[in-house]
């Protein structure tokens, strides 16, 4: 029998590197999240979470148009000139998504925040568009080592350059700083796989396949990131800019471990559109159980370090002031495992091309939040949104499970 080696695995070792990559980008939010509160207003903290939660529309309507289709229909290509063709005619949508994205941050920045003006909102969001592109670009294209050492280099230099600068730290740094360190780290390894084509017809052919995934997930993004920003907001008008840094940090203290599972869902949203077609479903759903089963012990795991040392934990890594109690902590983990099961199911639902089922399902949750969960939040607070958020997630998670179910049991007869 064949000696078993993770090296003739790709399936697992692109899963493990695809893992450890978002672990980099995690421990980075994570570790920025820190220097700011140790170095920064209560204020800025919060502001800098506002920002960001509205960075993510952004990025929730690049990997709709852009990444999830190149996900979905790249790996499906057979010929390697119509490969090269598409790949070139997805940088061009990419090249114009960046300038649009760009000047809208850069005006939105001068009018709507001009004490930071529109320079570092428009360099903050480019950085972060473009970061997570080519993030998308080298799942696509099963190259998961690339994606690693450009994450752990622009881990480094973001890190880095916070910390050289922490007593002089602004918005305006912060967002400007960010955005640098992601724009330089990302060319230096894009840069050999430049390839961009302004050709209106080629341009006009790959909108043309990515449409009918990116039509159903324009929807899907929308509404993910309604769901989520709509909750930092309403905190934010039930309670305080203040009470949204002290979300934030406690729920990115407990979520931690959820990113790396964002990543994995990613990786794996090409490999289950090459095993659709090359599998049967009962193998598809071993790896599917395997994979879930992974992400929610990781999690339970974490929460049961938070449970007996959440309390130390914030204090060391915030500072006492943002420490809410160990309940609402265990709420954000209770969380953190119904959004990694969501994105596994998200990237299995994508690749049986049924977008539409995740819409649906999304409508679910934001009914809950805009009406029960508003009121959660209203009457409860920081506790009050973990709670809801919990709930919110916890929908999706179920109903997903549900309608993979159905669908790979229909692939095994």
């Amino acid at each position: 029998m064949k000696k078993f080696s993770i090296h003739n695995n790709t399936f697992l070792s692109g899963s493990i590197i695809s893992m450890l990559e978002q672990a980099f980008s995690s421990v980075t939010s994570f570790l920025t999240g820190i220097v700011i509160a140790h170095n920064c207003t209560m204020e800025t903290a919060g502001l800098y979470a506002l920002v960001l939660s509205v960075s993510m529309l952004g990025l929730g309507l690049q990997r709709v148009i852009i990444a999830v289709p190149f996900n979905v229909h790249y790996p499906k290509f057979q010929q390697e000139e119509k490969r090269r063709n598409y790949r070139s005619a997805i940088m061009g949508l990419e090249f114009y998504s960046l300038l649009l994205a760009g000047i809208i941050a850069w005006i939105i920045g001068y009018t709507v925040y001009p004490q930071v003006g529109g320079l570092p909102c428009a360099v903050f969001l480019v950085g972060y568009l473009l970061k997570d592109y080519a993030r998308q670009f080298f799942l696509g294209m099963i190259r998961v080592t690339q994606c690693l050492l450009m994450s752990l280099m622009q881990c480094f230099v973001q890190i880095g350059i916070l910390f050289v600068w922490r007593e002089h730290l602004t918005l305006e740094f912060i967002l400007f700083g960010i955005g640098m360190s992601c724009i330089i780290c990302t060319i230096i390894y894009l840069l050999p796989y430049l390839n961009i084509s302004f050709n209106l017809n080629k341009l006009r052919e790959a909108w043309n396949i990515n449409w009918w995934t990116a039509k159903w997930s324009i929807g899907i993004s929308m509404s993910d990131s309604l769901k989520n920003q709509l909750s930092v907001w309403l905190l934010k008008l039930f309670q305080s800019t203040e009470a949204v840094a002290i979300y934030n940090n406690n729920n990115t203290l407990a979520t931690l471990p959820q990113p790396v599972f964002m990543g994995l869902s990613q990786f794996l949203l090409p490999n289950f559109s090459k095993s659709i077609q090359e599998e049967t479903g009962k193998k598809i759903g071993v790896k599917i159980v395997l994979i879930s089963s992974f992400a929610v012990s990781a999690n339970l795991i974490w929460s049961i370090v938070l449970f007996l040392l959440g309390k130390s934990l914030v204090s060391i890594f915030y500072g006492t002031d943002y420490y809410a109690g160990i309940a609402p902590l265990l709420m954000c983990c209770l969380r953190g495992i119904f959004v990694s099961l969501t994105s596994i199911e998200n990237s299995v639902l994508q690749a049986f091309q049924k977008p539409q089922i995740i819409f649906k399902i999304l409508l679910l949750s934001i009914a809950f939040l805009s009406t029960i969960g508003a009121f959660w939040i209203y009457k409860s607070g920081v506790m009050g949104v973990c709670t809801a958020m919990m709930v919110v997630y916890m929908i999706p998670a179920v109903c997903g499970a549900a309608k993979i179910y159905m669908l790979v049991r229909g692939k095994q007869k």
